[in-house]
C-alpha cells in the first residue's frame, strides 16, 4: 500500500493538510524532484535548467527526459551521480562540456541537447524514466539573468514563486528568493503547534488585551484570533514581493 505523505519539513505528518505542501507517494519519489531555477539568458550553447529533489528519498534520473519545445530531450550523466539525494541539485545543461568549463560547478550535471530556450517564456518539464510527466509549466521572461523558484514546494508558476536573479544565477546552489520550509505560513496547522498557541492565548486572556494595537477585539476564539494574524502575515509576504520586484527593476535600469 502506498503511503501518502506531506512533504513541509521532509517529514510525513498527522493532521490537517497544509495549503502550501507538496503532495507525493512514497512509491513514486519521481514527483518530488522539480525545475527550480532557467538559466535562459544564457547564450544557446550555454544555456541550463537546475532541477531540485524536494522530497525525502533519493531520485535516480537516468533515462529522464527534458521536454521544451514539443520535443523529448534525452539527458544523459555528464559528471556527479545520476541519483539525485533528498535536497540535492543537480544541472541539465544544453552543452555540459560548455557549462562545465564556464561554471564553478561540482554538483551532478547532465549533458542535453536543444535548439534555445526562450528568454520570453515556454513551456517546459520534466518526464520520468516511464515516460510520464513529472512537472510542466510555462516559464515566466527572463532577458537578463537566469529565473529562479521562490518555494520549490509550491507549484505556483507566477511572478508570486518566481522572479528573476538580481544580477547573475546560483546554479547548484539555493536560489537567492529561496524560501525555507519552516518560513511558510498556513491557517490550517493552528492544532499541531506543541502547546504553543495555548500557552499565548493564556496570556491574553490573563491580561485582557493581546497587546496588539491592531486588535480590535472583534473575537475572543483563539482559533479565529489566529488566523486573523495569519492573514495579516500573509499579506505583509504579498507586501514584501512587490516590493522585491520593485528594488529589482530599479537595479536593473541602473546600467
Amino acid at each position: 500500500m502506498k503511503k501518502l505523505c506531506f512533504f513541509v519539513s521532509k517529514k510525513c505528518i498527522n493532521g490537517v493538510v497544509p495549503v502550501f505542501a507538496f503532495l507525493a507517494f512514497s512509491g513514486a519519489a519521481y514527483a518530488q524532484v522539480v525545475i527550480n531555477e532557467i538559466g535562459a539568458f544564457e547564450s544557446s550553447d550555454n544555456e541550463w535548467v537546475e532541477v531540485y529533489n524536494a522530497g525525502n528519498e533519493a531520485v535516480d534520473l537516468s533515462g529522464w527526459k527534458f521536454f521544451e519545445a514539443q520535443v523529448n530531450h534525452g539527458i544523459t550523466l555528464y559528471s556527479g551521480s545520476s541519483v539525485l539525494e533528498a535536497g540535492e541539485y543537480a544541472v541539465i545543461a544544453n552543452k555540459a562540456d560548455i557549462f562545465a568549463s564556464a561554471k564553478s560547478y561540482d554538483g551532478s550535471l547532465f549533458d542535453s541537447a536543444w535548439s534555445s530556450l526562450r528568454e520570453d517564456g515556454e513551456e517546459i518539464g520534466l518526464k520520468n524514466a516511464e515516460g510520464e510527466v513529472t512537472e510542466q509549466f510555462t516559464y515566466l521572461p527572463a532577458p537578463n539573468f537566469s529565473l529562479e523558484r521562490a518555494n520549490p514546494l509550491l507549484a505556483d508558476y507566477t511572478e508570486n514563486n518566481w522572479q528573476e536573479h538580481a544580477e547573475s544565477h546560483t546554479a547548484g546552489t539555493p536560489n537567492s528568493n529561496f524560501i525555507r520550509e519552516d518560513e511558510q505560513t498556513d491557517d490550517s496547522d493552528t492544532d499541531n503547534q506543541d502547546g504553543e498557541d495555548s500557552d499565548q492565548d493564556t496570556e491574553e486572556n490573563d491580561s485582557g488585551d493581546s497587546g496588539d494595537p491592531e486588535d480590535d477585539g472583534s473575537s475572543d476564539n483563539p482559533r479565529e484570533k489566529r488566523i486573523l494574524i495569519l492573514q495579516k502575515i500573509r499579506e505583509l509576504r504579498r507586501n514584501y514581493l512587490e516590493e522585491f520586484r520593485k528594488l529589482l527593476r530599479q537595479l536593473r535600469s541602473i546600467r
